[in-house]
């Protein structure tokens, strides 16, 4: 009793594969590398359990989330890890990781397992003189259906239904014999079917690389991929967007051309605006120049008004607004480096848009503070933001509210 039991060795423990997975990487190499990809809420939507005669509970994978995660990593796309974001923000509460520096996602994938059919199946067994062969077969039909979301409009860029049909199969033979005055039965038998849950991961592996083909640019690069796989309706590999739905190049191009710069790139674009001699500027500059001087201007004010707001409600209006010029600040700041916008004119406009950064940053930290409870006021400021007291004016760390509205 006091000795371990023996324990008894299987298979070795393995990486998982698929049928999907060159296909999977394929696609994935054909997907800018700039765009980060998400995964949301799959969820079991087909409201089967079984608990009776020894019964597993849910019938359907609680973790199809996870396997698309997989996917994605196995792609070789850039994947941030949304499954579970209590960490992220405990991290924040608790003051050691300001949040805003987290990689925002720009697509992510939603969906649900949502169909679980029965379908009645057949069987047939032949006895001659208490001998013969038996066989029978049963099916079962799973469905879900999976979308890709552009994360900065909420436009669904990629839809996919798919279904499956997962067999079982039994086979026996039987023999009854008198042998004397006693009955002797003898029955064999085997049985196989398809693992239900192995089966639903390559369901999901072959719906991400059925979104990412269908948001795919290059049709030619498509066709390799799609040679790639085994077993698959060739029907299904062919996609035409009647609707014309932006590919991922061009959701690419938009997320870039929305993502606010940092601190650190408006002062590369001051230096480049930056010229010693006066410099003769366009009127469409002029008035770029002039468009973010007055928003950053804006910007500053509400953030300073977010400071020294006592009701939270109206700090957190504030704080809104400010986001909301800076924003546009920056958006002119860029359109008047891309038509000519330097020199002094450019070097102050640049500055102003710095200083509007900073003035977010601060703010960002006194609105968490405002509206916390009084008990965690001391947990949300962070650290970094603390100042030494033999240097009362040490500058907060910037964190990223350059202005996306």
């Amino acid at each position: 009793m006091d000795q371990d039991v023996f324990m008894v060795d299987g298979p070795p423990v393995r990486r998982v594969e698929t049928a999907y997975d060159d296909a999977l990487a394929c696609i994935g190499n054909r997907a800018p590398r700039s765009l980060t990809f998400a995964v949301g809420a799959i969820n079991d939507a087909t409201g089967k359990e079984s608990y009776a005669d020894a019964g597993s509970g849910k019938m359907v994978t609680q973790g199809a989330g996870d396997m698309i995660q997989t996917a994605l990593f196995n792609a070789g796309v850039q994947v941030v890890n949304r499954r579970d974001p209590a960490i992220a923000a405990t991290e924040h509460n608790w003051g050691i990781r300001d949040i805003t520096s987290m990689k925002p996602a720009d697509l992510f994938i939603t969906g649900s397992i949502n169909s679980l059919d029965f379908i009645p199946g057949a069987g047939a067994s032949v006895t001659v003189s208490g001998v013969g062969p038996k066989a029978r077969q049963n099916r079962l039909l799973v469905g879900m259906d999976l979308a890709m979301t552009n994360a900065l409009t909420g436009e669904i860029v990629a839809n996919i239904a798919i279904q499956k049909q997962l067999v079982g199969k039994e086979i026996g033979f039987a023999i009854g014999r008198f042998f004397d005055t006693s009955l002797v039965d003898i029955s064999a038998g085997a049985m196989e079917r398809e693992a239900t849950n192995a089966v639903f991961r390559q369901m999901l592996y072959y719906g991400v690389y059925q979104l990412l083909l269908q948001a795919s640019d290059a049709a030619e690069s498509a066709g390799e991929c799609n040679a790639k796989l085994t077993a698959t309706i060739a029907e299904d590999l062919v996609w035409e967007d009647p609707a014309g739905r932006a590919s991922l190049r061009a959701i690419a191009s938009e997320v870039e051309a929305a993502r606010p710069p940092s601190e650190q790139e408006v002062a590369e674009m001051r230096a480049e605006m930056t010229t010693a001699a006066p410099v003769e500027l366009s009127a469409e500059a002029r008035k770029l120049a002039n468009n973010v001087t007055t928003q950053a201007a804006r910007a500053i004010s509400m953030f300073d008004t977010v400071v020294s707001e006592k009701n939270a409600q109206a700090a957190q209006t504030a704080f809104e607004k400010g986001k909301i010029y800076l924003s546009i600040a920056i958006r002119d700041l860029r359109a008047g480096a891309s038509v000519g916008l330097t020199g002094p004119v450019g070097d102050a406009a640049a500055t102003l848009v710095e200083q509007a950064i900073r003035a977010g940053s601060a703010a960002e930290i006194a609105l968490a503070v405002k509206i916390a409870p009084k008990d965690e006021e001391e947990a949300v400021i962070a650290p970094e933001t603390a100042t030494d007291p033999a240097s009362p004016s040490s500058p907060a760390k910037p964190s990223n509210v350059e202005g996306k509205p």
